[in-house]
């Protein structure tokens, strides 16, 4: 009778211990990640690496709908951006999907080192005028998805125009003697971000671009610069400010305009139009035709072609040019999305659609010439300590 009790007892343990395994079995062939998405064990790791806002809901919903992959997102700010840690890194195969600037295109390019995705079927859901500026960069090839355009305009304080029976300039004379004006009544005409060249002066020279130097920012643009400056146009502690703090200033009505690309009304906040009543216009940057400064094919997106999840990051670019998908984007990051349908409601869109409606300057090349436009952008933050030490 105790020999039955034993080799019962050692059967119910012995069927106890099989339980557990085949429960902790079924547990490893599906993994949860930290943010909750469930996905399996031998699922790959694809990663991605950028300096845009992706909603971690975007990477969850993918991860749901791709259990086989995980991604990994490495975000870096692109005003420190290390060319040697990212393009640099590729032949060792552990980056798979990448941002790439308009400055290392074309090397990325001719060194061998990103995807051809021209005939992807994603990207027809491009627009034609962004995905022909990727194909005119090299050999009518296309090796990037472009997630946005980028438009640069002046904002303007509206309230401040009108009290003064001023009206947004639609010549370069009219902007000089709107400057003026805006100056005899004590209001600072301009405020820029001349501490902070990624955001600040870059916004600042790619907006004055008048289309030198092969749709560039011109020579001439230095010597008018230096007599806005001199003419006392601009607020005098620009050179120290960062754009995030050109901005304020503009907002908080000290400064009648300020140059910024339309991505910027993610700085807007909900309390600008309590102080001032804000609006955009192009900026005259000559007498001529009014154009609009634009880099119609920004925020590009790569695969590497050392990458061995080659097919898995296909996936991914398909999925981020998805309509809702590039909405979600264009809502989190304040852009113009180049994906067709994929366009988002964002504040002050009324103000931007204006501007984006006219003819466009592609100033592609000035985002291009980074070495040049450095240099200049440099003689301009000279040119702003030099006046405020006068």
């Amino acid at each position: 009778m105790n020999r039955l009790k034993t080799t019962s007892l050692i059967l119910v343990l012995l069927l106890a211990l099989l339980s557990v395994l085949m429960f902790n079995a079924a547990r490893n062939s599906m993994m949860v990640t930290d943010s909750g998405a469930a996905y399996e064990s031998n699922a790959v790791e694809l990663n991605l690496t950028h300096w845009i806002n992706i909603p971690s809901s975007l990477l969850e919903r993918f991860e749901e709908e791709n259990p086989n992959i995980k991604i990994n997102y490495i975000r870096y700010n692109i005003s420190a951006y290390d060319k040697a840690a990212i393009l640099d890194r590729l032949p060792r195969g552990d980056i798979d999907v990448l941002g790439v600037r308009e400055a290392d295109y074309l090397p990325a390019v001719r060194s061998l080192l990103l995807l051809d995705l021209t005939d992807q079927a994603f990207m027809a859901r491009c627009g034609g005028g962004a995905r022909a500026s990727v194909a005119a960069k090299y050999d009518g090839r296309e090796y990037a998805l472009p997630l946005s355009g980028t438009y640069y305009g002046m904002w303007y304080n509206k309230a401040v125009f009108e009290r003064h029976g001023l009206s947004a300039p639609r010549t370069y004379d009219q902007f000089l003697n709107i400057c003026q004006e805006l100056k005899n009544h004590g209001i600072a005409p301009i405020v820029l971000g001349g501490g902070d060249y990624d955001a600040g002066l870059a916004a600042f020279l790619m907006t004055m671009s008048d289309g030198g130097n092969e749709g560039g920012v011109s020579a001439d643009f230095l010597r008018r610069t230096e007599d806005l400056i001199d003419a006392g146009y601009v607020y005098e502690q620009s050179a120290e400010f960062t754009f995030q703090q050109a901005f304020e200033v503009f907002k908080r009505g000290r400064a009648a305009m300020f140059p910024a690309p339309d991505y910027s009304v993610n700085l807007c906040g909900m309390d600008m139009e309590k102080v001032i009543e804000p609006g955009v216009c192009p900026i005259p940057y000559s007498n001529a035709v009014q154009m609009v400064p634009c880099i119609p094919a920004d925020n590009m997106t790569a695969v590497s072609a050392y990458s061995d999840l080659k097919t898995e990051a296909m996936q991914f670019l398909d999925y981020l040019s998805r309509p809702e998908v590039s909405a979600a984007l264009a809502r989190e990051n304040g852009w113009t999305s180049t994906i067709g349908g994929g366009a988002a409601e964002l504040p002050y869109a009324d103000d931007w659609s204006a501007v984006r409606a006219l003819d466009i300057l592609d100033i592609s090349q000035a985002a291009r010439d980074l070495p040049r436009v450095k240099n200049w952008a440099n003689q301009v933050r000279l040119m702003l300590l030099k006046h405020n030490v006068k």
